[in-house]
């Protein structure tokens, strides 16, 4: 890698280019933001795209005063250290600095002491890690205290190590720890077991875990904005961690929960409360199927497909801030899902419209209705072209086809009634004028004839001619 020439007021160190990178930034920026905050440094990292291929190190540029880049090179290997110590439990690698200022400090220097495995760690760091902060901030080192699970089982001491500023910076810090140490023996001096020079090592909180199915009984034990999930833990007084989906394994059917807090007796009955939502869930799912017969997969509601044209003719369809889609769905009792641009294919002339909800004859209504909506937007864009007759044909308007038999008296009135403007599909369109006419005629012609009307009668009246009639929109 070519020399590095760091600008006036800046260090460049060098960090594994791996995983460790991702751990200094933390989720959403945490870990990072919190260096900068407590070192009042500046921290740039290499971007992958800048790394040449098969790259081990990403440079890190820290920017800001002398003690300030100090601080903030010392907490970035104490992470270093952490996360290698935490997942790979190799040696750390020491960031490699390069520093505008040569009077910056080694960062790789450090001192490490011991303090006992007890009480006094949480003395040391202090409510909401005050003291641990106050130690840092006076004496312009860093400190990073052995966590309970990296110790040995059994230990009795865990060691601090403590990075950053120079030697005697390092010296009076580890000074203040055990200082720390040294008070908190001494407010606890009335006791006599907190007297012993060894605290008991600090016992892991117990938990009960269980399984769970990895599926939607997840979403039904949190409930809506967590609220079945927070009853359970206020009816027992204990805490319910549920594994995320990204922590499970690829294809695991199942989620572990852990139950903490709270005695045996709390936990076990928090446990059996999270079995008994999931026997809930199931026993909602087996509605209408057979006694005995295991949960089924929730039935798919019955829908309706009819398709658009992909244009203009969508927008008059849904209306003005929604209106008219809105007033489809009401005066149906349906629901209407028109495909989005977005999922329509390149050079489609068509979109599909999905009708749920309602009854069948509902969703065949709705169905017309869109229909209709679609004629009648073709028919007002080409109500001007009254030049050009063939112009003013619907773009949309099915083929004509031959109806073969007469319609059923009982769909129409006994005598042509110009007002009649809706045919059975609820379409406003010719076809509805066509078919009253055709109605009355054929009525008249049965009465001249002597003839019942249909559909007591097996055939037509003579001289009765259906007439050619659109077909009704597909349903």
């Amino acid at each position: 890698m070519a020399a590095v020439v760091p600008i006036p007021g800046s260090s460049v160190i060098e960090i594994p280019n791996g995983p460790e990178v991702n751990f200094l930034i933390g989720q959403k920026g945490v870990t990072i933001n919190a260096l900068q905050a407590g070192s009042g440094a500046h921290i740039a990292i290499q971007p992958a795209n800048e790394c040449l291929p098969g790259a081990t190190k990403r440079l890190v540029t820290i920017t800001g005063a002398d003690a300030q880049r100090a601080s903030c090179a010392a907490m970035i290997m104490a992470k270093l250290l952490e996360y290698q110590q935490q997942h790979t439990m190799q040696p750390v690698v020491q960031p490699v600095m390069q520093p505008s200022n040569p009077a910056v400090f080694d960062a790789s220097v450090s001192k490490i002491i011991e303090v006992p495995n007890g009480p006094e760690v949480n003395f040391i760091i202090g409510q909401r890690g005050a003291n641990i902060n106050q130690l840092q901030m006076e004496t312009g080192t860093h400190v990073a205290i052995q966590r309970a699970h990296e110790t040995a089982p059994g230990a009795t001491v865990r060691q601090v190590t403590i990075s950053g500023g120079d030697e005697a910076a390092r010296s009076r810090c580890a000074q203040l720890v055990q200082a720390k140490v040294a008070e908190f023996q001494q407010l606890h001096a009335a006791s006599p077991a907190s007297m012993a020079p060894v605290a008991a090592p600090v016992a892991e909180p117990p938990s009960l875990m269980v399984e769970v199915p990895n599926g939607p009984e997840v979403n039904y034990i949190i409930g809506q904005k967590g609220v079945t999930i927070n009853q359970l833990q206020s009816q027992t007084g204990t805490h319910v961690a549920i594994q995320r989906a990204h922590e499970t394994v690829p294809g695991a059917t199942v989620r572990q929960v852990t139950i903490s807090g709270g005695d045996e007796t709390a936990r076990a009955l928090c446990a059996d409360l999270i079995k008994a939502k999931v026997a809930e869930y199931a026993q909602q799912g087996q509605q209408g199927s057979a006694g005995g017969a295991a949960a089924a997969e929730p039935a798919i509601p019955p829908s309706m497909v009819v398709e658009i044209p992909n244009g203009p003719e969508v927008n008059y369809i849904i209306g003005q801030k929604g209106v008219t889609i809105n007033q489809l769905q009401s005066e149906t009792g349906t629901h209407v899902a028109i495909q989005r641009a977005h999922e329509v294919p390149e050079g489609s002339t068509v979109r599909v419209v999905t009708i749920t909800g309602g009854g069948e004859p509902q969703r065949k209504h709705c169905a017309a209705l869109i229909q209709a909506k679609v004629f009648e937007y073709q028919s007002r864009a080409d109500g001007g072209a009254d030049a050009n007759p063939a112009a003013k044909k619907p773009k949309f308007a099915p083929a004509p086809v031959p109806m073969m038999a007469p319609p059923p008296a009982m769909f129409y009135p006994t005598a042509y009634d110009p007002s009649y403007q809706v045919n059975p599909y609820g379409v406003p369109d010719a076809n509805a004028v066509a078919m009253a006419q055709a109605a009355a005629s054929y009525h008249a012609i049965s009465a001249a004839s002597g003839q019942p009307p249909y559909p007591h009668s097996a055939a037509a009246p003579p001289g009765f001619t259906p007439p050619v009639m659109f077909a009704p929109p597909p349903i």
